[in-house]
């Protein structure tokens, strides 16, 4: 299982490089010159200007130089300045990360609330009412756009009934109560799509389940339908949704941007979307970065707690 653990993760590391190639050409390839961003409209008339902003920020260097010096800060935790506000690019990030991953785990809490109980009565009802419903529910879930469901919700719950903030953001250590109410409406959004995904895999992962021989033994046995379906079934159902979720989970990191410029909450989002309005390459790299970073980490641990949980996994694993 060592063996299995470390070639996942020095395919994992390989990737990662990868994923800095391709962030740092994307990054580059944007419109626009943000030396002419950062003179000014009268700077920008000024060639000798524009040339000492790009020599400072070394914009004036060839990509593959530009790349490299880049990379090698990264590795070691620096992550330049922000063309922008001049501010460590670490720094901003860092304010910004623990306001995503707590939208994120909330979004995931209220997605496996959802998506995991009626994706069981689906699979036990199948063909009735329940499996229906939670069909219909996946569907609307899976086609409906964040945004359109963030605009309704703020305009329900948040403008006609007043329940909820339409946007902003309170820090947990500041006011727990305030933070959560913030957090209500974005979190749903976001949960709203995951929770579909969980559904249908937790259906389809259930309904496999119940045809086998060892549920089938289960009853004869004289166990309980609550029984045979919760203790048995969704236990064994619930290897494939861990791996779905763990998918997800980086998905929801990276993929907060719209939920986050709706609700005008500074994490992730926010930031890149600023920083692609002003040209900020350090920032957009940074952040784009670091959100391949979480999905390649969140899918290795996903990998190994795979092989923990499924015996034959782990046997395979040892066998190569």
């Amino acid at each position: 299982m060592t063996a299995y653990v470390m070639r996942r993760a020095g395919w994992a590391i390989v990737t990662l490089l990868l994923a800095s190639v391709v962030v740092f050409i994307g990054a580059h390839a944007l419109p626009g010159d943000p030396a002419l961003a950062l003179a000014g409209q009268e700077g920008a008339r000024d060639p000798e200007l524009l040339a000492a902003i790009r020599e400072r920020y070394g914009l004036d260097q060839p990509l593959p130089a530009q790349y490299v010096a880049w990379l090698g800060q990264v590795l070691q935790g620096d992550f330049g300045q922000s063309i922008r506000t001049s501010l460590p690019v670490a720094d901003m990030v860092a304010d910004r990360v623990p306001v995503t991953l707590q939208l994120a785990a909330c979004s995931l809490l209220i997605a496996m609330l959802v998506g995991i109980p009626i994706g069981v009565l689906a699979a036990v009802y199948r063909g009735r009412w329940p499996d229906h419903l939670g069909n219909a529910l996946t569907l609307t879930g899976m086609s409906v756009p964040n945004f359109w469901v963030g605009l309704i919700l703020i305009a329900v719950f948040a403008v006609q009934f007043g329940i909820f903030p339409a946007s902003g953001f309170v820090a947990f250590a500041d006011d727990p109560v305030a933070n959560l109410q913030h957090l209500v409406l974005p979190s749903v959004v976001l949960g709203m799509g995951l929770s579909a995904v969980i559904m249908r895999q937790t259906r389809s992962s259930m309904v496999q389940t119940l045809s086998a021989d060892f549920i089938r033994t289960a009853r004869a046995k004289g166990l309980s339908e609550w029984s045979v379906v919760v203790r048995h079934a969704l236990r064994n159902s619930l290897l494939t949704v861990t791996t779905i979720l763990g998918l997800q989970l980086g998905l929801l990191i990276a993929g907060s941007v719209v939920t986050e410029q709706i609700f005008l909450i500074p994490g992730f989002g926010k930031l890149i979307i600023d920083a692609v309005a002003t040209r900020d390459y350090p920032v957009i790299q940074a952040v784009t970065l670091l959100a391949a970073v979480a999905y390649i980490v969140v899918n290795l641990l996903v990998d190994v707690l795979y092989t923990v949980l499924n015996p034959r996994v782990r046997l395979e694993a040892r066998a190569a």
